[in-house]
């Protein structure tokens, strides 16, 4: 199963990933054993959110808002003022690119399921 989300202070389920600012974004598997694998992390120093996920080709492609500048691993996107829209590609458990769109290319409520604790 994969999962897409955001989470925030602190570690990232059982892996050493630190968030960078207030909110960060991540994707991970759960495995056969109900394993948690974290397959890439990203964010900037602020709230960050992601709105969208889809898997094309085997890459995973996110879209949604930065509150800072990117970090993406080796990808970084600089801020567009106090909200930038990204979209960005895993692929291999790399980040491949990350790009900055404009915001009607970002879905809207297409009956999503939720969760959180």
């Amino acid at each position: 199963m994969l999962i897409a989300g955001t989470w925030e202070s602190g570690a990232l389920g059982f892996e050493n990933q630190k968030n960078a600012g207030g909110r960060d974004g991540f994707i991970a598997k759960i495995d056969d054993n109900g394993t948690f694998i974290i397959m890439g992390v990203f964010g900037s120093s602020g709230e960050d959110s992601l709105i969208d996920f889809e898997i094309n080709d085997e890459k995973f492609i996110v879209r949604g808002y930065l509150h800072g500048d990117g970090d993406f691993s080796e990808e970084n996107l600089p801020a567009r003022g106090i909200k930038t829209v990204y979209e960005a590609h895993l692929q291999d458990n790399d980040w491949t690119g990350a790009w900055h769109i404009d915001e009607e290319l970002i879905q809207g409520d297409v009956g999503r399921i939720w969760c959180g604790f």
